[in-house]
């Protein structure tokens, strides 16, 4: 049960995770996240006394932290800090996602029309032929394959209706977690990380769907709340060249409200000297069309308290809280406005105190109105 956990055990592997080195021996306090869109953090604190004999031979960046709750592993990634102090010593890791925010795009793209795709497969792209699985780079350097043993732990979920990209970036512009988290920015993408896996999806995707939360489920009441400023009723999305495509609500809505505007603007890099393509241009307003929807009428959503404890009751398990899975939270009569409203997880934070206290932390977000089912393809 959430809350519940009796131990946590944690190991120091060299880079790639394949080669255990020691057992961090008595942690007396681990600390771990999931997250939608970010670089997550796992940290873990002990007695210098119980460690001294091998603590310091410990390296940032070469070796990893492994997090295993119950025996069940929860957390894993590269160790990015060590401190060392008279009565305790810290380390500090992040998740996988932390090597392709420290990897340059040495090769420039384009998706410009004949080569429009599907943000997934651009960021399928990114993740492995310009980060893990780089063996030579445009500066001429030596990579070994696969260092970080990524090979099959990346994975596209794909939906019916996953969008497109005509984005343009030339080389040296960015890293390449810039690149994918500007598609999770404006593309219309969620990524996470679960262990060493990362996942893409779109945001409109319910490849994962929780049981529903009650009341009785979380440490405190939501509340019901309605989104002005979430509310438009003209859409353009703009590929920063002076051409925009824009969708437009019912004229009922518009006369209703008036004109409430809201403007996209597309990854554009590099000077582009002709027109932009039909196909572009349909790209560009199915994007205007995707935002427009339900915003109108403004929003109505419920809203759970930030950092919210799961309670034992939660019918979930552990490895069940993914960052952009969905569920439905129910609010019974009490509040002026009671409903049930779909959530999608945005980040979990897990704290345990030795000998054995747990609290699980859950923050949600409200899902796009549009919900797409998936069609069980996961690459």
């Amino acid at each position: 049960m959430l809350g519940c956990a009796e131990n946590y055990t944690c190991w120091i592997t060299e880079q790639g995770g394949e080669k255990v080195l020691w057992e961090v021996p008595s942690a007396s306090r681990v600390k771990w996240r999931r997250s939608r869109d970010e670089v997550s953090a796992g940290q873990v604190d002990m007695l210098p006394s119980m460690c001294c004999d091998w603590i310091g031979s410990v390296e940032t960046v070469k070796h990893e932290l492994h997090i295993y709750r119950d025996g069940v592993p929860v957390w894993e990634g590269p160790i990015v800090r060590l401190e060392y102090q008279k009565d305790l010593v810290q380390i500090f890791a992040a998740d996988i996602l932390w090597v392709p925010a420290r990897r340059v795009l040495e090769r420039g793209y384009s998706y410009a029309y004949p080569n429009v795709r599907k943000v997934g497969y651009a960021i399928q792209k990114l993740l492995i032929d310009e980060c893990f699985a780089q063996n030579t780079s445009g500066s001429g350097a030596l990579w070994d394959e696969d260092r970080w043993n990524m090979f099959g732990h990346i994975h596209w979920v794909r939906g019916p209706d996953d969008p497109r990209t005509s984005s343009v970036r030339v080389p040296y512009s960015a890293t390449i977690w810039e690149l994918v988290d500007n598609f999770a920015r404006r593309g219309g993408i969620d990524c996470t990380v679960i262990g060493r896996d990362i996942y893409h999806f779109d945001t409109h995707l319910a490849w994962m769907q929780l049981p529903d939360l009650n009341v009785e489920n979380i440490g405190g009441w939501p509340r019901v709340t309605e989104f002005g400023n979430e509310t438009y009723t003209r859409v353009f999305t703009t590929n920063n060249l002076g051409t925009a495509s824009v969708a437009v609500a019912d004229k009922d809505y518009v006369s209703y409200y008036g004109l409430v505007d809201d403007l996209i603007s597309q990854d554009t890099e590099a000077t582009v000297n002709y027109p932009p393509s039909k196909e572009e241009l349909a790209g560009m307003l199915e994007q205007s069309k995707r935002s427009l929807q339900g915003s109108i009428p403004p929003p109505v959503r419920v809203m759970l308290p930030e950092n919210s404890t799961l309670m034992p009751s939660t019918p979930w398990d552990i490895n069940d809280i993914v960052p952009g899975a969905w569920f439905t939270i129910n609010v019974p009569e009490g509040l002026c406005r009671a409903m049930s409203d779909e959530q999608k997880i945005d980040h979990m934070d897990v704290t345990f105190e030795a000998p054995n206290y747990e609290t699980v932390q859950l923050t949600s977000i409200s899902p796009p109105s549009k919900k797409v089912l998936p069609d069980d393809t996961v690459q």
